[in-house]
């Protein structure tokens, strides 16, 4: 192993003002893959790559370490005033923490007058789909948090960009074919996510073919998630139409490749999948390319391509083939995206998942099972599941309440019942005074009777227009009688079903006049009982109709009643101190002990959450309250 010289790559040194005016404009990828332009992958071009970055980023010093083909590079460039050793030591620090966790790291400083705000950038040379050889760091000038993140995932497009180059395979080049090819790699330096290349991407596609419709998926063990299509910002894999894409998707993957299918022309007998989508879109020529990372052409496929072409118009197997040529940087491009912006977490996990059997071996098995189980509590803990309850006071009260009213102004004149019984139907209640009625029914009866013998009468004499004059008023008569009976019927008020008085005791009241539609009692019928649930406004949002839940009663707390929430009141309510909403609750089963007001502890089931935050939402909640983060 030979060791590359160290030293120092002058750059110009306009102003710092110059340096950010030209960083903001330029496109540090761009100007790598032209520096690249038909060079060997060796180490005068990692070289030139440190003064590639300084110049494209304005930075004001520049750091990289790398080790390749057994050649060790350890340079450094500067280009403000300030000695350059003066940033050695933060950017080596940098630097070293950005390749031991294979992640872009910040190191952010501010001059005593706040005047001049610098940072230490530094990452990873690696693409993600191996072992980092390097790394590189650079101190740039910056004017706010959100540059600072910018430069970031530019520097980490520029490393990885530069670690493709390095591979010992043709560098893509800027002329002929490896224009698209530069376009994807921009695409993938500007997006802050892979679904914000995929996007990206399935747009530029789009124009640059002319289809209706164009959409990417990702291949993750054997399943696809949908990642874009073509004039959406966010995709929803429930809908028919990405069900449909998805489908087609799918079936591309098992058949590893190029299809093309019109309903319209009759194909596609093979691939009902395929026919089912060009169906849903009126008969257009649908299509689906296997999408597999460059060089590795028997390699399983990492994303599927999905194409649907304008009405009236096919895709040839030429035109399949040309479109997966063009589209061959697309894997990549994802890739990159998806390893530029990867979690902390994520990166964990796969170090576990990668080192576990390593450890096993290294340490014994006693070492291993409990690395084992720690790694899978762990993950259970970050990524696992469990019930989420919501526990809340609670309630009997009366689903339903009849209102039993005084059906005509009179006296009271009995009462049988009180608040608590329990009757059954056709039980008597209450009774009504009905002499005033009765003296009325026996004028109108002798008035009918009355006007009957005058109307046969005046028939005896021929005058049957008097007749048919005294019959009709007989007729009024009958009429008011008919309401009278009906009244002297209703004056006797019975339990309409089973149920029990929930309030009105009329024993006080008796021979007192009430008037028509005064309500007397309040009666609910039997097994017409809800529980309500009082819950808190910060658990409000994991509770919806239709969950499920148990009650507890204080008077029964060995019996657990299974309930289902009907509805939530919109509006809050105050019980004590606390701001409460209250949900409706459904009781499976009633029982006759069950009495109106009974209190007791429910717990609503709020579906599943992950473990963390199930434990620990509410401190983290009152947390964030308090420090308000």
């Amino acid at each position: 192993m030979t060791q590359e010289p160290g030293g120092t790559t002058p750059i110009g040194r306009g102003s710092a003002a110059e340096r950010r005016s030209h960083a903001d404009q330029a496109d540090p990828v761009r100007q790598l893959l032209r520096l690249a332009d038909g060079r060997l992958p060796d180490v005068s071009l990692l070289r030139d790559a440190l003064r590639c970055a300084g110049t494209e980023f304005g930075a004001v010093f520049g750091l990289i370490k790398a080790s390749h083909r057994g050649a060790m590079l350890d340079d450094y460039f500067h280009a403000g005033p300030l000695d350059p050793n003066f940033w050695k030591e933060p950017a080596s620090r940098a630097l070293a923490r950005s390749i031991a966790i294979g992640q872009t790291v910040d190191v952010r400083f501010r001059s005593k007058n706040a005047a001049v705000r610098l940072a230490v950038i530094a990452a990873p040379i690696g693409d993600g789909a191996g072992e980092s050889f390097g790394g590189l760091a650079l101190v740039i000038e910056v004017q706010d948090d959100h540059q600072i993140d910018r430069a970031r995932v530019e520097l980490r497009a520029f490393c990885a960009t530069l670690a493709l180059l390095m591979r010992p395979r043709p560098v893509v080049t800027p002329e002929g074919a490896s224009a698209a090819e530069l376009r994807t790699v921009a695409i993938a330096a500007s997006a802050t996510s892979r679904a914000g290349v995929a996007i990206a991407l399935t747009n530029q596609l789009r124009a640059k073919l002319g289809c209706e419709q164009v959409a990417i998926g990702a291949v993750r063990r054997s399943r696809i998630s949908l990642l874009s299509i073509s004039g959406f910002a966010d995709v929803s894999g429930r809908t028919p139409g990405s069900q449909a894409i998805l489908g087609a998707m799918e079936e591309c993957l098992d058949l590893g490749r190029p299809v093309t299918v019109s309903v319209a022309r009759g194909e596609g007998e093979a691939c009902p999948l395929h026919r089912r989508w060009s169906a849903e879109a009126e008969g257009a020529c649908v299509a689906t390319i296997p999408l597999r990372e460059q060089g590795r052409p028997n390699a399983a496929p990492v994303a599927i391509l999905a194409l649907r072409h304008t009405p009236g118009k096919q895709f040839a197997a030429e035109d399949l083939k040309k479109i997966g040529e063009s589209v061959a940087t697309y894997p990549s491009a994802l890739r990159v995206a998806e390893m530029a912006n990867r979690s902390l977490i994520t990166h964990a996990q796969e170090s576990i998942a990668k080192h576990a059997l390593g450890i096993g071996h290294r340490r014994g098995v006693l070492r291993f099972a409990t690395t084992a189980l720690l790694a899978v509590g762990m993950i259970w803990f970050l990524f696992g599941t469990m019930a989420h309850t919501v526990s809340t006071n609670a309630r009997i009260a009366p689903a339903v309440v009849r209102h039993m009213t005084a059906p005509f102004d009179a006296r009271i004149i009995s009462a049988t019942v009180m608040e608590g019984d329990r009757v059954k139907a056709g039980d008597v209640l209450f009774t009504l005074d009905t002499a005033n009625l009765a003296v009325e029914r026996a004028r109108l009866q002798a008035a009918v009777q009355a006007a009957l013998v005058d109307a046969e009468g005046a028939r005896a004499k021929g005058d049957h227009a008097l007749a048919r004059l005294v019959e009709a008023r007989a007729g009024v008569d009958r009429v008011s009688l008919q309401a009278t009976e009906r009244r002297i019927a209703e004056s006797i008020v019975r339990a309409p079903s089973d149920g029990i008085v929930l309030r009105g005791d009329l024993r006080d009241r008796i021979g007192a006049t009430v008037a028509s539609g005064d309500s007397l009692l309040e009666f609910v019928p039997t097994g017409a009982m809800r529980v309500l649930l009082d819950i808190s406004e910060r658990d409000i949002l994991h509770v919806a109709a239709g969950a499920r839940a148990e009650f507890r009663p204080h008077a029964r707390p060995d019996l657990q009643l299974h309930l289902t929430v009907e509805r939530i009141r919109p509006a809050a309510e105050v019980h004590g101190a606390e701001n409460v909403f209250v949900a409706e609750a459904r009781l499976d089963a009633f029982e006759p002990w069950m009495l109106s007001g009974v209190e007791g502890a429910a717990r609503v089931d709020a579906g599943e959450g992950k473990v963390w935050w199930t434990l620990f939402h509410r401190l983290i909640d009152a947390v964030r309250l308090k420090l308000w983060v």
